[in-house]
């Protein structure tokens, strides 16, 4: 049976890390749980900051990916990334296409 975990250090960490970019809004989601594994494995990241304006996608992905590299020391296997300028992020909302992972949670 598959079951979440109630709290993950791994993403207490990354979202430690990702306070660098000073964000306006951070989600991180722990999707361990969907892959049978006992190991925090599987992460989701949503992030909106004014550090990303004028930055490519790949470069965000970068920026985010260097923040938390030392994940990868435990046993990390995938992060998903979304990150967007605050301009972006209200086009979004506009749209109503949100990227809400806390409601999972």
């Amino acid at each position: 049976m598959l079951t979440r975990r109630m709290f993950s250090v791994v993403k207490q960490i990354i979202q430690e890390k990702l306070q660098t970019f000073n964000p306006t809004v951070v989600q991180v989601l722990d999707e361990s749980w969907m892959h049978e594994t006992n190991k925090e494995t599987h992460f989701k990241i949503f992030l909106v900051s004014q550090a990303f304006s004028g930055n490519s996608s790949l470069k965000r992905q970068s920026l985010v990916s260097k923040a938390i590299q030392d994940i990868w020391n435990n046993d990390v296997v995938t992060v998903s990334i979304v990150a967007q300028s605050p301009e972006e992020y209200e086009e979004y909302k506009k749209k109503e296409i949100i990227y809400d992972y806390q409601k999972a949670d």
